[in-house]
């Protein structure tokens, strides 16, 4: 999985190619499907969810260039694999999932992998972590705008990146917070994740 769908697509940091062979996906995900768990596509993982193709998983964690001092975001975490992933990159890792018994199955899957720098929780994804601030934050779901919750706990020289768009169209938008506090923002290419759930509008 990892040399023909992460490295021959353009993936470089080797501490994330390394992170993404340490991490057994199908451990991720029902063992209905463990058969397709290292397919280049997404692979459900019920309640309507899905988990996210390795290589988009692998591009998004890219794009927020980690570092083991940083703390991160996931929106949507869904079963917890790329926030498993993010435990080898960062020094911590949130992640938010709305639909709770993917929380309960993702905390058993973290647990079982061992891992204990990761932190679910279970609530509406489009407030983020409120009263915390984030180096990097990740939108494993599609909104139609950034949500502004989320870019108000993107700490100075942070990186932010999300599916933005409707059912059908969705670009991944980048946004960086300078240090000085000011936004600019650039579009990494087309892809397709499921909507957010959320009681406010995505």
């Amino acid at each position: 999985m990892v040399e023909r769908q992460i490295i021959a697509r353009g993936v470089t940091n080797k501490a994330l190619i390394a992170a993404l062979g340490q991490v057994q996906r199908h451990l991720f995900v029902p063992k209905e499907y463990w058969s397709e768990a290292y397919g280049d596509y997404p692979v459900s993982i019920g309640h309507g969810q899905t988990i996210s193709q390795p290589y988009v998983v692998a591009l998004m964690l890219e794009m927020v260039q980690p570092d083991r001092s940083k703390r991160l975001l996931e929106i949507g975490s869904g079963s917890g694999y790329l926030v498993a992933v993010a435990s080898h990159l960062f020094k911590e890792v949130v992640g938010i999932e709305r639909i709770e018994p993917l929380c309960i199955e993702s905390r058993n899957a973290l647990s079982e992998a061992e891992i204990k720098n990761v932190h679910i929780k279970c609530a509406d994804g489009y407030e983020g972590d409120p009263g915390q601030t984030f180096d990097a934050i990740i939108v494993s779901c599609s909104c139609s705008h950034p949500p502004k919750p989320l870019i108000d706990q993107l700490a100075p020289g942070g990186i932010f990146v999300a599916p933005v768009g409707d059912s059908f169209i969705q670009e991944l938008v980048i946004i960086h917070r300078e240090k000085d506090g000011s936004l600019k923002s650039e579009i990494g290419g087309g892809v397709r994740f499921v909507p957010m759930i959320s009681d406010r509008d995505p």
